[in-house]
């Protein structure tokens, strides 16, 4: 378990070999790109959720199957739990 020492919100990115070569590094820029300094976003080794991956884990909710085809509705969903509604409000 990650002790949290920050009053963001933890996001962690599944970057096992599975989810690796489903391009989770991909996830990760783009994770970046969007959410800036928004969340505390951290790179995470296998999750055990392999089949199911690309994994984000938020809090302690993992979200399986993200992909750049869906990552639009994780990157809202992580806002609203990181408590910022308006995704200007970012960076």
């Amino acid at each position: 378990m990650i002790k949290e020492d920050s009053s963001k919100t933890i996001v962690q990115i599944c970057l096992g070999s599975s989810c690796h070569l489903k391009g989770a590094y991909r996830i990760v820029e783009a994770l970046k790109n969007r959410l800036g300094d928004t969340v505390d976003l951290r790179g995470s080794l296998c999750m055990g959720r392999c089949a199911e991956g690309i994994n984000i884990k938020v809090g302690e909710e993992i979200i399986p199957n993200v992909s750049e085809n869906n990552l639009e509705s994780v990157i809202e969903y992580i806002l609203k739990r990181a408590g910022v509604y308006d995704a200007t409000d970012c960076k």
